[in-house]
């Protein structure tokens, strides 16, 4: 009788583990599942979701997705995750400047710079945005911006020796040369490097967790700067190249009002 009463408590034991178990399958399944559904264009989520901020004057959207990406990288602590979550903060920390928070601006683009500087065996990607995130911050720094402005040329040339084909490289180098004063040397590079970057191929990444970004914002640097050198009419081309590939940039076609149309 005691035989009996043991073998069906250890079957009901074995049951119960079993269903454990496959609860925290089903749990980890989902988990994965709803992991993959966030990082899947992951790129357009965060541009769309910095909009909403901007039209809803809130930043709980883009803390969101912060969060959401957060929780994802302490399960698989991934390069990729960890650009993402630079990225997020980036533009996170564009929304706050324009709410008028510079403290917090200032502390977000600062987790974000930290973000990618802890990537171990950085990507041409990586430095790109990193030179990119670098020079935003320069407007927080001060005096020390000075001793920071360097590194922000020194990332992007990096992030072009890696990889020689990545748009993103050649724009971070474009503008950096555009934003760097007459007076430090600036305005002589840029436009070489910004017409490489839209000569390369960019919206069409199969990888749907990969970035594509920089063909727009090297066609709109490019505008403003043919605007700012007072050349109209290659800043007419190139608007008109824009306009026609891009109709729905409302940065690209504000700048119809600075061009002799």
């Amino acid at each position: 009788m005691k035989y009996i009463l043991i073998v069906t408590m250890l079957a009901g034991l074995f049951l119960m583990n079993m269903n454990q178990k496959i609860t925290a399958n089903e749990t980890n399944t989902d988990s994965k599942h709803s992991d993959t559904e966030l990082l899947t264009d992951i790129q357009k989520k965060i541009y769309s979701t910095f909009i909403k901020g901007i039209t809803t004057n809130s930043t709980k959207p883009m803390t969101d997705i912060g969060d959401a990406l957060n929780e994802i990288n302490k399960k698989r602590n991934s390069s990729i995750i960890k650009y993402w979550i630079a990225y997020q903060r980036y533009y996170l920390s564009i929304l706050y400047i324009k709410m008028g928070n510079r403290d917090m601006s200032e502390d977000t683009i600062d987790e974000a710079i930290d973000t990618i500087e802890s990537i171990k065996n950085k990507s041409s990607d990586d430095y790109a945005l990193l030179s990119i995130m670098t020079g935003f911050s320069l407007q927080f720094k001060g005096m020390k911006a000075m001793f920071i402005a360097s590194s922000i040329k020194k990332s992007a040339k990096q992030a072009i020796v890696i990889d020689s084909t990545n748009i993103r490289a050649y724009y971070a180098y474009g503008s950096n040369d555009y934003y760097t004063p007459k007076q430090y040397g600036g305005g002589k590079e840029a436009e070489a490097y910004l017409l490489k970057a839209i000569s390369l191929t960019s919206e069409n990444v199969q990888n749907r967790y990969l970035p594509s970004w920089g063909e727009q914002e090297a066609y709109e640097l490019l505008i403003r700067l043919y605007i700012r050198e007072n050349k109209q009419d290659k800043a007419k081309q190139y608007y008109t190249i824009a306009t026609d590939k891009f109709p729905e940039n409302r940065s690209i076609s504000y700048l119809a009002n600075k061009i002799k149309l």
